[in-house]
């Protein structure tokens, strides 16, 4: 159960006084952005779309996808956005994070969740399970090359990849 995506209510457009009611929500009830990639490419111009229709109402597009985040750093980010007034629905939120994490996410290699592997780099949660596993039975990866032993990983899914990895 390491990537699973969670099912949205259906969207409404973002009032004051349903931001106000957003920005008090636990992690649990906001939308969630973590999942397994998805192999639609209307879904990954769907998701720039929207990132770029939303976020460049207050930033040139260039700034927010500055620096690479891990997952939990975008979540944060987009709550900080809420909480500064952008709007967008639920959905759409969710959407930017996906896309965010996606394509300008970081993976903590030694350290991460199997959900991150498959929310930054595509992974399925077969492969991403495994890394976790060989990364406990066998001590921590030193570099790419290390993480391509792990059996069962599709070294094409880590291909043009790299700057998304950290190993720490």
């Amino acid at each position: 159960m390491a990537c699973t995506w969670w099912l949205i209510a259906p969207v409404v457009f973002l009032s004051a006084s349903a931001a106000v009611k957003a920005r008090s929500l636990p992690d649990a009830q906001l939308p969630p952005a973590q999942g397994p990639a998805t192999t639609e490419p209307e879904s990954e111009q769907v998701g720039e779309e929207t990132t770029a229709k939303v976020c460049t109402e207050c930033h040139e597009f260039d700034q927010v996808v500055a620096q690479r985040l891990t997952p939990r750093d975008w979540k944060d980010q987009i709550v900080t956005m809420i909480r500064k007034g952008a709007k967008a629905t639920p959905g759409e939120f969710a959407t930017i994070e996906r896309y965010l994490t996606r394509h300008y996410g970081i993976v903590a290699v030694n350290t991460a969740a199997a959900s991150d592997f498959c929310a930054v780099l595509g992974l399925s949660a077969e492969e991403a399970d495994a890394v976790v596993l060989y990364r406990t039975t066998h001590g921590k990866f030193a570099d790419g090359d290390a993480l391509l032993k792990v059996p069962g990983l599709d070294e094409t899914k880590l291909k043009g990849q790299r700057e998304a990895l950290r190993f720490d």
